[in-house]
Formats: C-alpha cells, structure tokens, sequence
C-alpha cells in the first residue's frame, strides 16, 4: 500500500496554527527530537493508533487500512522537520496579539530606520542580558504597541515567536545585504565570550555615514525606510571593501 504525506518544508510554507503549534511545545520544554516527530506527526495529519515494540501502526483520514513506519522510519521522517529548530527565515508572525494588534511586515518593510533600530537594540539586549522585559519590548515594537498591553494579553508562545520571527529576519538581512552584515572572522573564534554590541556606537556611526556628517539629516535618516537604508548603508559598505582590496593590490 502506498500513502502519501504531505506537510511544510520551510517556515514560509506553515500555516499559522501550525506555527502556533511549534512554540506550544518549544514553551513546553520539549527536546528538539521530541518537537520533530511530533510536528511530523501533527502536520502530515496521520494519527498514531498503535505501538508494539520498535513498530508504530498509524491511520491517515479519509485512507482505509492502517500503515506502520518502525522507529527507525519515524526518526528518518522527524529529521525532515529539523529547520523548525535550526533555522527560522521565513516565519510569518501571528496575525495578531490579544485582540487589537497588528504586526509590520514580516520582513520589516514597512517600517522606518528608528523602528528597526529600536528592534534590533530590543533584541540584542533580551539575548545578552536575559531579561524578558527587553523581549516584551521587541514584542511591544514589532507589533506597534505598549508593553503594558504586551504584558497583560501576550503568551509564552506569543514571545517564543516574537524571538523566532526576528531572528529569522536577521538572517534574511544578513543574506540580502551581505557586505553591511558580514561577521568578523578575527572575532568569531569558539574560545571567546560574546561581547554585547554598543548599539549606541553603531546607531550613531550608521546614521552619520547616511547623513554625511550633517546632523541636520538625522531626523531625516531615522524616517527613511528600513530597506532603502539598509541598502544605501550595504552600498557604502562594499564601495569600502573594493577600495581596500584594489588599495592592498598596489
């Protein structure tokens, strides 16, 4: 008997009840493994009805009979589910927290530069010091709210992925602008501790190179779109890594 299952390869591909799912079991502490085979259990629609041994017997609806996988089957279809714990680009956020909220762009292009950077300051802060009041915050922003209203009607599961969401932006960013993004390997050694980034540092730099220097185009700077700054800024960045190449060729 043949059976056919289908079910997401990607973020982009789940549903939202499907992502709302995932961060159920992620705020339930399940392990990695645990969360693959139940999400292929869950998304491919199958029911498990019996396990004897190393056999499980399982019923797909609207297929007369039963079919079994052995467990070494089942771990081999659960690894197909591995991105929901490794990589997160292409999540759609929850279409809503509580009851009146809406979420900007999932890929943040409908926000302005003071925007992003008020994100990405919230994040960097939540990952470095562990407080969850900078993870409400990044909540409150990249659904245009308080963090009164976040408090009072956010979930556990709301927050989980709030934190998956961006992270997923963040590695779409660092693919779309790569030269703006790209990591220092002298710093990236295994044997060092992470040091938290001065994010002030880098909101002043990045802003005075849009301006060149003319603080009477901060405001301006601040209020351009997310994508048309970060893309100016990628620009000048490679503009930057050509003339030191052709510069260290002389």
């Amino acid at each position: 008997m043949s059976i056919e299952l289908t079910a997401p390869k990607n973020f982009s591909e789940m549903s939202e009840k499907q992502l709302r799912y995932l961060c159920a079991l992620l705020a339930a502490g399940q392990t990695e493994a645990q969360i693959h085979v139940k999400c292929f259990v869950r998304f491919t629609g199958i029911k498990i009805v019996a396990h004897k041994e190393h056999v499980y017997f399982f019923k797909k609806p609207k297929t007369p009979g039963f079919f079994q996988l052995t467990d070494e089957q089942v771990a081999g279809f659960a690894s197909k589910f591995k991105f929901l714990t490794s990589r997160y680009e292409g999540i759609k956020p929850f279409e809503r927290i509580g009851v009146d909220t809406k979420p900007y762009d999932r890929l943040l292009r409908d926000t302005n530069f003071a925007t992003y950077f008020e994100a990405e300051n919230s994040y960097q802060a939540y990952i470095f010091k562990k407080d969850e009041n900078y993870l409400v915050r990044l909540l409150a922003v990249l659904y245009q709210t308080t963090t009164e209203y976040v408090l009072k009607h956010a979930t556990a599961q709301d927050r989980i992925m709030c934190l998956m969401w961006f992270i997923g932006i963040k590695e779409y960013f660092a693919k779309k602008w790569k030269y703006l993004f790209k990591k220092d390997d002298l710093s990236d050694s295994d044997d060092d501790e992470p040091v938290p980034p001065n994010m002030f540092e880098i909101i002043t730099n990045q802003v005075r190179i849009l301006t060149q220097g003319d603080i009477t185009k901060n405001k301006l700077v601040l209020g351009s779109p997310t994508w048309d700054a970060l893309t100016e800024l990628d620009n000048k960045c490679r503009e930057y890594e050509q003339l030191k190449t052709k510069t260290q060729n002389v």
